[in-house]
């Protein structure tokens, strides 16, 4: 990095010394070095300043609404897909509830012996007062 600069630097002053040396010659002879180059050379300088000053801000603009045009689509598409996929979410957690929540049927046949036992004498203590309804063991 050191090397790039003081290159740069030996650049410059060589070439500021040499601008120095033809405008001394210039004002000593009173002859202008490359006068019939010179217009050309401004007028070169001129558009490449307008270009500079005007056309790349101008492309930058451009540039930049295109990608905040594209940045803003993406955005919104991005915004639409984790909307719908939270919504298939909510559905897929909507169904596995509905299924964890339904009454299971354990069987279609005939209720056993013992259980229609136990519910008759259920019944029997519900008829009871609520006094007389607990059962203590002697």
């Amino acid at each position: 990095m050191a090397a790039f600069f003081s290159v740069t630097l030996a650049i410059s002053i060589v070439g500021l010394v040499l601008l120095l040396v033809v405008k001394r010659y210039e004002m000593t002879t009173g002859h202008v070095v490359m006068a019939d180059l010179r217009p050309r050379l401004d007028r070169f300088f001129h558009r490449v300043l307008v270009l500079l000053e005007r056309g790349v801000p101008a492309a930058l603009y451009a540039l930049a609404g295109r990608v905040l045009g594209a940045m803003r689509t993406r955005t919104k598409h991005a915004l639409a897909r984790a909307i719908l996929l939270f919504e298939y979410y909510l559905e897929h957690t909507l169904h596995i509830v509905r299924q964890k929540s339904q009454a299971r049927m354990h069987g279609e046949g005939p209720t056993s012996q013992f259980l229609q036992e136990v519910a008759a004498h259920k019944q029997k203590l519900l008829r009871r007062s609520p006094k007389n309804r607990a059962i203590f063991e002697e």
